[in-house]
């Protein structure tokens, strides 16, 4: 009660300087940059003793200078060295921007895993350790020189010497510890404590229980012998408690006193003991922090070998077991320890003598304040620092406010009870953005008309990360000479835990409204506001519990996992639906024990998408497996987005599983179709091939004899039935090549070879296979390369020439008149390789759109019926595009019917600088300059002449008959050499060359 006092009586004082000196908070010299101070816990966020040693670390870093992260490596749940490899990613990636300046880790593993990594992940930056069990130098054989800490050391010695004084006529001691490692080396310590302990007491060891075991024996424990109770996290059968849980199979079945050596069992059933606290080795592993921050150096600051413990008790334990307050050692620490009136409302009763006595003090203060305003203001320039340092020390919130609302100013006090880290993101916010009821503020800026100071205010304020908070509040309005407000400043305090203290304080006040009811009014209205503002208080709870509940529901309703994390991934919630998937009860996946459920082989790329989502701030969807504990492997679709209040910042995650095993297997099903039909389409293509090949060796003995036979004398009739003979065997030999060629690309037997050609034989030769049959339908037959294509190029130039080839027998086979023509141009060049691309054009019946998508598949013909004009097998545009295919192209067609037909295809090739072959091309140096005349009724020719001499840099003049070029020629135009059509109508080119000749001889 000593501390209440105190904080009242500064909280009045705090409230007589605010109304002095006007809470001048600005300060003239900017602030340094925060120190970064990493936390590194070994167990999980929840485990009391983590936490109490959280408590601890910050307790010693009230002021609003430190920036801490904190990380909890969660080691009391399997902990492999997958988890360990996954941790080390993840820090890795975390960090790998951060600045850190100091690293207090907690408890031996986190210890460990810091030295194994300290010079990847954190080089350099000094460690403060605590908690550490059993420990020697040895441990720090591996670490750099700049790791100091605080020992942990549980005094069994000291707690049993205070157990026999307690309990002198007890005729043994009980000593019960679990069978885990821990539990174990617990038992070895007490048994070395007892080798030399001066008293020869008999003691029972009770370990390796189940459950239903301790229970039995704890009822069976005789008041008179106390117990000495170490751990019991682990039963025989493998079921996994808490250390309070483990405490209360023992504390709710036995009458026995019971002891121990850790702070974290009181309140819990325990007598007390000379325990080890994890909030003094947090305070002290504090206080070597501030030391390394403030510049003292690593070395001189040595380890804390004795461990920090202190004597605690329970005195509702001390009342049960008629343990006397005298008989403990001094400087105990006593819980629940009743209080007097006095005690328990000592704050009141000095708030209401304070406040009676203030209103002199202020009328006082305030004319002074007039008189030597301005005195203060000098004095205040001057004590500006230390007002400073007194505003931002103090452990209620303090503010100052626009009139708007605007946030001028706040200590750090305030700013963490609105759930701000750093009190400069609170500075500029609009103070009615927190208010739950808007009421509230034109509530109290009514009541500052009537009065100096609104004292208890009290109202509900919304956190950044949207927590409802109840906060007490006092304010006073800064005024000018015209009594216009300046601004508001005040204090803030919170009041949500005080359930208990409420009905309490409810009651004392009923009693003191009585007293005080003829003193002031104002304290009155004060009291009955309090009762109102508690009934709309707890119809908002309720509310709060409804909606709670009908989204609880929903979410275990719904058919998919339903999880939520907060924003360092930690899961806060997993329904029923994610914990079978999962195949382990939420217990083991909460904190960031879910992210072991996942398969070890998919955890980088889960955590990668993860890491992604934060970087782009968007939605993370991925396929992965869980592995349940017995290996059974689940497929699901994670999908998980981030969720934010109402500023815009990341509060948490809210993420859903869905199970797609049936769908995995359906897909594992297809696949095996698909093999399986691919390895049948390779039987048959191979049995085709081998067919083809047996026919294939008879028939070229047919056309061979037949060739013989030709030779020989023969009569007219015969060499008709030989020559007919002759023609059907070719087509039957060209049919099989067909079969065998799509026999081997359908098997994948079809190897190209690789070596260097010149691509303008490859076409002519080309040309002249087919040069035969389109002169014998009158068709003209060209091409043209483009100069860009590189003469030699690599590949398999028989497999090109075959494809060339069959596209134009389709281009004279399917054209009655008009041209066919072949276009040769490279269309992509990158890293080496460049990519030709050849067109063969005709002017025959075309193709319609309908029928386009059958040309290549295999055995198919645009006209199917057995009346069809033209014939053939189906299968040589279906190898052409193969073939393309397999040399990196592609082959495509653009036509329409009776408007002619396109076909292009592209092949990826190198071409060959310096080669053995020899390019045939002819010198063209010599026509640099050179004027050519071109005549060809046919535009095409005209257009491919003009293109190709244009190239070798001479002047093309083209014509379409001779007329138009001998009346060219007789303006005068004088021609080098010229290039004329031999079949015109009018005039051919021999008429042409002699007219010309003759002119130029006249």
């Amino acid at each position: 009660m000593k501390k209440k006092s105190r904080i009242a009586i500064i909280f009045f004082c705090i409230v007589l300087l605010s109304l002095s000196f006007q809470f001048n908070v600005k300060s003239s010299l900017g602030e340094e940059p925060k120190k970064q101070v990493l936390i590194l816990h070994s167990y999980h966020k929840g485990w009391d003793w983590t936490d109490t040693l959280t408590e601890g670390i910050l307790s010693e870093f009230p002021n609003d200078d430190v920036e801490f992260y904190i990380e909890y490596m969660d080691t009391k749940r399997p902990y492999t060295d997958a988890v360990r490899s996954a941790l080390f990613e993840l820090y890795q990636q975390k960090y790998a921007t951060i600045s850190l300046d100091l690293i207090i880790v907690s408890d031996n593993n986190a210890l460990n895993f810091l030295i194994e990594h300290h010079a990847t992940l954190f080089p350099e930056v000094p460690v403060v350790f605590s908690g550490i069990n059993n420990f020697t130098d040895e441990m720090l054989a591996d670490a750099p020189p700049y790791f100091t800490g605080v020992v942990e050391q549980t005094d069994i010695a000291a707690t049993l010497s205070l157990m026999l004084a307690q309990h002198p006529d007890a005729e043994e001691i009980v000593v019960i510890s679990g069978s885990t490692a821990t539990g174990q080396a617990m038992l070895e310590n007490f048994q070395n404590v007892m080798a030399d302990f001066p008293s020869k007491i008999p003691y029972t060891i009770v370990t390796d229980l189940s459950d239903a075991e301790l229970i039995q024996h704890a009822q069976q424990l005789s008041p008179q012998n106390p117990v000495l109770f170490f751990l019991f996290n682990q039963d025989r059968n493998g079921n996994f408690h808490t250390y309070v849980e483990g405490l209360q199979f023992l504390a709710n079945n036995t009458n026995a006193p019971i002891y121990s050596v850790w702070d974290f069992y009181m309140n819990e059933g325990v007598v007390g003991g000379k325990l080890t606290s994890g909030y003094f080795q947090g305070k002290a592993a504090g206080d070597l922090a501030q030391r390394i921050l403030s510049g003292e150096p690593v070395s001189n600051v040595e380890i804390l070998r004795e461990s920090p413990n202190t004597y605690m008790f329970d005195y509702e334990q001390l009342e049960r077991f008629d343990i006397s307050l005298e008989s403990l050692p001094a400087d105990s620490i006593i819980y629940n320890q009743k209080q007097s009136f006095y005690e328990k409302y000592t704050l009141w009763i000095w708030g209401v003598a304070v406040l009676i006595a203030s209103y002199s003090t202020i009328i006082h203060i305030m004319q002074r304040n007039i008189q030597q305003r301005k005195r203060a203001e000098i004095a205040l320039q001057h004590s500006a620092r230390k007002y400073r340092e007194l505003f931002d020390g103090m452990p209620i919130g303090l503010f100052r406010t626009t009139v708007e609302g605007t946030i001028e100013a706040v200590n750090p006090s305030a700013a963490h009870l609105l759930g701000f880290s750093d009190r400069r993101d609170l500075v500029g916010s609009k103070s009615p953005d927190f208010y739950v009821n808007p009421e509230d503020r034109r509530e109290w800026q009514k009541m500052l008309n009537n009065a100096e100071v609104v004292s208890n205010f009290e109202m509900q304020f919304r956190q950044r990360h949207g927590k409802i908070i109840d906060v007490e509040m006092t304010i006073r309005a800064e005024r000018d000479a015209d009594d216009n407000i300046l601004y508001y400043e005040g204090s803030l305090k919170e009041i949500t835990a005080r359930k208990e203290a409420e009905r309490a304080l409810a009651e004392y006040q009923a009693q003191l409204e009585e007293k005080v009811k003829e003193r002031t009014q104002e304290l009155t209205n004060a009291n009955q506001k309090l009762a109102l503002e508690i009934d709309e208080r707890k119809q908002i709870e309720q509310q709060l519990r409804t909606s709670e509940q009908r989204y609880r529901l929903l979410a275990e309703i719904s058919p998919v996992g339903i999880a939520q994390t907060d924003p360092d991934f930690n899961m806060l919630y997993a329904n029923e639906v994610w914990s079978n998937l999962a195949g382990q009860p939420f217990e083991r996946l909460e904190g960031n024990g879910w992210l072991y459920a996942i398969h070890p082989d998919d955890r980088g790329n889960v955590l990668r998408g993860w890491e992604k989502m934060i970087q782009e701030y968007g939605r993370f969807i991925m396929e992965f497996r869980l592995q349940h504990p017995d290996g059974h492997e689940v497929w699901v679709i994670g999908q998980t987005v981030p969720m934010e209040d109402e500023t815009g910042n990341i509060i948490g995650h809210l993420g859903t599983l869905t199970d797609i095993s049936n769908q995995k297997e359906v897909e594992h099903a297809l696949q095996d179709a698909r093999e399986q039909a691919e390895a049948a389409t390779r039987t048959k293509s191979e049995f085709l091939a081998n067919m083809s090949h047996e026919i294939r060796t008879p028939m070229n003995a047919v056309i061979g004899m037949t060739g013989l036979l030709l030779d020989t004398s023969l009569t007219r009739e015969q060499r008709d039935f030989v020559e007919t003979v002759r023609h059907s065997g070719d087509e039957l030999l060209n049919i099989i090549n067909d079969i065998l060629d799509f026999s081997k690309i359908e098997a994948d037997k079809l190897v190209l070879e690789e070596q260097a050609f010149n691509v303008r034989e490859c076409v002519e030769a080309c040309l002249d296979l087919l040069a035969t049959k389109a002169q014998g339908k009158n068709l003209e037959l060209a091409y043209f390369m483009e100069p860009n294509v590189p003469p030699i190029i690599t590949g398999d130039v028989t497999r090109l020439r075959q494809i060339i080839v069959n596209l134009l027998s389709n281009a004279v086979k399917f054209t009655s008149s008009g041209e066919v023509i072949v276009w040769v141009k490279k269309v992509g060049d990158e890293n080496g390789r460049i990519c030709l691309q050849f067109a063969v054009k005709d002017t025959g019946i075309g193709i319609s759109k309908a029928d386009q998508d059958r040309l290549f598949k295999s055995f198919s013909q645009v006209d199917a019926s057995v009346t069809r004009k033209f014939g053939g097998t189906g299968l040589g545009l279906t190898i052409s595009k193969r073939l393309s295919e397999l040399m990196n192209g592609t082959m495509w067609v653009e036509s329409e019917a009776e408007a002619g037909s396109t076909f292009f295809f592209t092949v990826l090739t190198t071409s060959v600088e310096g080669a053995a072959i020899k390019d045939t091309a002819p010198d063209i140096d010599s026509l640099t300059g050179k004027h050519v005349l071109i005549v060809d009724d046919n535009k095409t020719n005209r257009l491919i002449l003009e293109k190709q001499t244009d190239g070798w840099h001479m002047y093309p003049h083209s014509f379409a008959s001779g007329k138009e070029a001998l009346d060219y020629l007789q303006q005068g135009n004088v021609c080098d050499l010229a290039i004329l059509d031999m079949q015109m109508p009018e005039m051919d080119g021999g008429k042409l060359t002699a007219v010309i000749r003759q002119t130029k001889t006249q």
